[in-house]
């Protein structure tokens, strides 16, 4: 495996910003964003990582994507007795996961977009549907993985998503989602029906200064996903670290990691409906999830 510290520095580039607009322009669409409060200007929903991190998955030949779905054990405790573990939240409860699965639908890299004027991107953005919004592209995409996977949250192992070959594109931001298992769906369990589910959690918790375990269990077919900009390991939303990939001559690993300590960060399970819990459990989930690439040397 190449060493981290030099994955990184190949076959990548920081995105270039956008062109000085004028000053009238600037102005006029800073006002606009204010008034429609539909992102944060301080960056206070960025949730970076502190440290980078590698993985043991190799990277794969180039023009090839290889395509990982793991986990950060970090902070979790491990029962001897049984396929369970605990953790305890921000929130102070403590929560134990018995038998649990999630369903990771499809992932893939995308291709960059055009680049577009001034004016242009910016009429996009105040009155276009940008791509984002909907998740990914209708159109066909050689990069995506589109066979999905059942993973046994209880267990906490690393598992393949796959491999797609021969890419030459340009590629600047990756989609991962959480769907319903169908028939093709892969590792699909043969003590609970997966088809038509995406997550099926079971568990207890136990509020802080109590002594009570109270089980609770998670069952829907909501779909959750992630569309985001490339960054490698540790530098996720972190500002202007935004990477593009020259897939021609190199090779890329993307890694989906999942923070399990921090599955169910801000769920306050004593003064939540149940009916909520689905919804709460799959944006703790996502809020736990970072991706990074990881990419080979160029053959020159």
């Amino acid at each position: 495996m190449v060493p981290v510290c030099r994955q990184w520095a190949v076959g990548l580039r920081r995105v270039v910003g956008p062109r000085p607009n004028p000053l009238w322009l600037s102005l006029s669409l800073l006002g606009f964003v204010l008034l429609s409060s539909c992102s944060s200007l301080d960056g206070s929903n960025v949730d970076a990582s502190e440290v980078a991190w590698g993985s043991d998955a190799t990277i794969p030949e180039p023009g090839s994507v290889r395509y990982r779905y793991e986990w950060d054990r970090e902070g979790v405790v491990f029962s001897d007795e049984d396929k369970s573990w605990s953790v305890t939240t921000d929130l102070g409860y403590e929560v134990t996961v018995h038998s649990s699965y999630v369903v990771s639908a499809s992932v893939q890299l995308s291709q960059c977009e055009e680049e577009e004027t001034t004016l242009g991107s910016i009429w996009n953005a105040l009155f276009g549907i940008a791509t984002a919004r909907a998740g990914h592209s209708s159109e066909y995409n050689p990069a995506a993985i589109t066979t999905g996977v059942v993973e046994r949250v209880n267990e906490l192992k690393d598992i393949e998503a796959g491999t797609a070959e021969g890419l030459t594109e340009r590629f600047c931001t990756v989609h991962y989602l959480v769907a319903a298992g169908d028939k093709e769906t892969r590792e699909l369990p043969e003590s609970l029906q997966m088809v038509d589910r995406s997550l099926f959690f079971e568990g207890t918790w136990r509020a802080p200064n109590t002594d009570d375990h109270v089980p609770f269990t998670v069952d829907t077919a909501l779909a959750w996903g992630l569309l985001k900009n490339l960054h490698a390991p540790g530098s996720f939303e972190v500002p202007d670290s935004e990477l593009e990939l020259e897939l021609g001559e190199i090779g890329v690993l993307v890694v989906i990691k999942r923070r399990a300590r921090a599955l169910f960060d801000g769920v306050d399970f004593a003064n939540l409906q149940q009916k909520v819990l689905p919804t709460r459990i799959l944006s703790a989930f996502f809020d736990a999830t970072e991706i990074g690439v990881l990419v080979s040397e160029s053959n020159d």
